[in-house]
């Protein structure tokens, strides 16, 4: 599939050039585009693979080499022109892409049946409207406030959100590295001790930002935004609900089972419009935290209702957070690899 998304590209690029633009510029936009759409299909390939290491690698290297080659611009005082930026951009995701397809190498060309392919097209499907409804989601409640607050407010609570996004990205991406482990080792008996892993990080990290949100906020914007603190306190536990909602959802996608997530980012977004458009009025920024809270916690209680019916040997008691017993024995594991590493 890489080898067909860098064929198209090279035909649209000869279009472009002849018969709409001769503009470098744009030339070099549509080839990043199409390496990017073959980048992530060589990604899923180390990712199906649980090859998480060189996974990880290939996330890294574009932005290792957008970060070297504005470090050449700035030593060499290279105009820092838009044909300059896309160049680099380009490179990055190039070299990326090229680097990236060596270890798949010899490719095996295998021609998926019509029945394959219908079944890979409707997860496909469903995983897409699901991702891009969970995406509007989130972002939803920021559309509403700019056209019912003054725009002020939308800079308190993009403030708000930024913070809490950060710290989801630690269950975004546990949530796919256990997706990767699932799919590839389908006897498991670590699901539940990792989801309450997760959980426990998550509830760290919520209890760091109601304790330090305040002072970072004043620290990194002023004391004109202490406004975005009462958001930050508001959306804390939406960070143990999405992680804890990520990590259900990564389990039963692996198996499959994905019409579900259609459905609760469905029902999710619908009650977080609703919502919103109830407690803005009245709360402003903090109504729409809290509808935001509200429609993820019925978004993660969905997830567990589909996963409590499919895996019926784990007790929804027993994914919460890490027994305490774990805990010393990972305390315990981490010392003993910090000695045998100074040895």
């Amino acid at each position: 599939i890489s080898v067909f998304w860098l064929i198209i590209a090279l035909i649209l690029i000869v279009i472009i050039y002849f018969h709409y633009s001769s503009n470098l510029k744009y030339i070099l936009i549509a080839l990043i585009f199409l390496f990017q759409i073959s980048n992530k299909y060589i990604l899923g390939n180390f990712l199906g693979s649980a090859n998480i290491r060189k996974y990880n690698l290939y996330r890294v290297l574009p932005i290792t080499i957008q970060l070297f080659g504005l470090l050449v611009i700035l030593i060499f005082k290279i105009p820092f022109v838009p044909e300059t930026a896309v160049t680099v951009y380009l490179l990055s995701v190039g070299i990326n892409y090229f680097v990236s397809i060596i270890p798949l190498f010899p490719f095996k060309w295998i021609i998926p049946s019509f029945k394959e392919f219908k079944d890979m097209a409707g997860y496909s499907f469903y995983v897409y409207i699901a991702n891009m409804l969970s995406f509007l989601n989130y972002r939803i409640d920021m559309f509403l406030i700019k056209f019912m607050l003054p725009i002020e407010y939308l800079g308190w609570y993009s403030v708000s959100v930024f913070f809490i996004e950060k710290a989801k990205l630690f269950a975004n991406s546990s949530s796919i590295v256990n997706f990767s482990y699932k799919i590839n080792l389908k006897n498991r008996t670590d699901t539940g001790f990792n989801i309450r892993l997760v959980n426990t990080v998550n509830v760290l990290l919520a209890l760091f930002f109601i304790i330090f949100g305040y002072p970072l906020i004043l620290l990194l914007y002023s004391r004109s935004y202490s406004p975005s603190y009462l958001p930050v306190l508001i959306l804390a536990p939406a960070i143990i609900v999405n992680g804890f909602g990520k990590m259900l959802a990564s389990e039963l996608s692996a198996d499959r089972i994905v019409k579900f997530q259609m459905l609760a980012g469905l029902i999710s977004v619908i009650v977080n419009v609703l919502l919103n458009i109830l407690l803005i009025p009245i709360l402003k920024i903090s109504g729409a935290a809290l509808a935001s809270l509200i429609s993820y916690f019925l978004n993660t209680l969905i997830i567990l209702i589909y996963f409590n019916k499919h895996y019926k040997q784990y007790e929804t008691k027993d994914l919460m957070v890490l027994k305490f017993s774990e805990i010393k024995k990972i305390v315990k594991t981490l010392i003993k690899k910090r000695d045998e590493t100074k040895l």
